[in-house]
């Protein structure tokens, strides 16, 4: 029953031409074959476009838009104006998936009923990405909201804040979309959809390859990640804060005052002192005050008292810890 429905696949490009014919190859060679393959060049100004073009004249699920340089968030949006299916998937241009990546969330969500399905990522760099060793699925768990919610501050705060690791049900994007000219867009729009859902199912494995590269958001080396990660945890804490998930607010409070200190000794140890002072200003004016320590671990009650009011141990902690 599940190869009825038709998932559109989504893929903002922008100067990829290394990369994008092997992440196109891994889509279109999907189990699952109902496709609408949507790429969006984004004013790419190698051969990105060109190589679009090039697969969607050998295979009729492919679509190409051609636009001029707008951002990952505009092409997605465009995307999802064009997608006729009945599921939505995401996959960044210089990634790649497991052959049955689609197939298998598909048959998670017949089995479930849930509104969306996700697995886990594997970080890849070079050209090579072995899934070899993944030959079966496995449903790891079913979670309401509120279980879901809790994974933007746990150990599971990165697939949970992905876009491209799920396959959703079309009905989550309606009017939903992208904020435009951000970064850290994903961990925008990730609340919205999942305050939406009934229902999430988690598979154990890693079935998208996320290739890591120089020139990412994350490995720019300069100090704007720090500002956009901040902003998009704040606006983070603000959705749980104005949902029916208060008994979440507290908890949430403690994880991004833990993530802010994170994020300061980073900034500072990167060389970026004046921007570590602005951190430590935002966790320590705006977020201590709130901090309910009948709700905090002892080893919490511990790191927030050193990263406030005693920094310089505060970073040697993290020294030791290897950050």
């Amino acid at each position: 029953m599940y190869m009825e429905r038709k998932i559109s696949i989504i893929v903002p490009v922008y100067n990829v031409a290394g990369y994008l014919k092997e992440s196109i190859e891994s889509i279109i060679k999907q189990t699952y074959k109902k496709l609408e393959i949507i790429l969006v060049d984004d004013g790419s100004t190698d051969q990105s476009g060109t190589i679009c073009d090039q697969y969607a004249r050998t295979d009729d699920r492919i679509v190409v838009i051609h636009q001029k340089n707008q951002g990952i968030s505009a092409s997605r949006n465009v995307a999802l104006e064009l997608a006729t299916g009945d599921y939505i998937g995401f996959v960044d241009s210089d990634d790649v998936i497991h052959p049955q990546m689609y197939q298998w969330l598909t048959e998670a969500i017949d089995e479930t009923g849930a509104d969306v399905a996700i697995c886990h990522e594997l970080a890849f760099s070079g050209n090579f990405c072995d899934f070899s060793q993944i030959t079966a699925y496995h449903i790891e768990s079913v979670e309401d909201k509120r279980q879901v919610f809790a994974h933007f501050m746990d150990s599971w705060t990165g697939p949970v804040n992905f876009a491209w690791n799920k396959l959703y049900r079309r009905e989550l994007f309606c009017q939903v979309r992208f904020r435009e000219n951000i970064k850290m867009e994903d961990m925008y729009i990730q609340p919205e959809l999942m305050s939406r859902i009934s229902k999430a199912v988690w598979l154990k494995e890693a079935l998208y390859g996320y290739r890591q590269r120089p020139g990412s958001t994350m490995n720019s080396g300069n100090g704007d990640v720090y500002s956009f990660w901040t902003q998009a945890l704040w606006h983070q804490r603000e959705i749980i804060s104005g949902r029916d998930l208060a008994d979440l607010k507290a908890p949430m409070d403690i994880y991004v005052f833990k993530e802010l200190a994170r994020l300061q000794y980073m900034a500072k140890k990167a060389g970026f002192s004046q921007l570590s002072g602005e951190l430590y200003q935002a966790y320590s004016k705006r977020l201590y005050p709130c901090i309910e320590y009948s709700r905090c671990s002892m080893k919490d009650r511990v790191i927030i008292q050193l990263a406030y009011r005693c920094r310089p141990v505060y970073f040697l902690y993290q020294r030791i810890r290897g950050i």
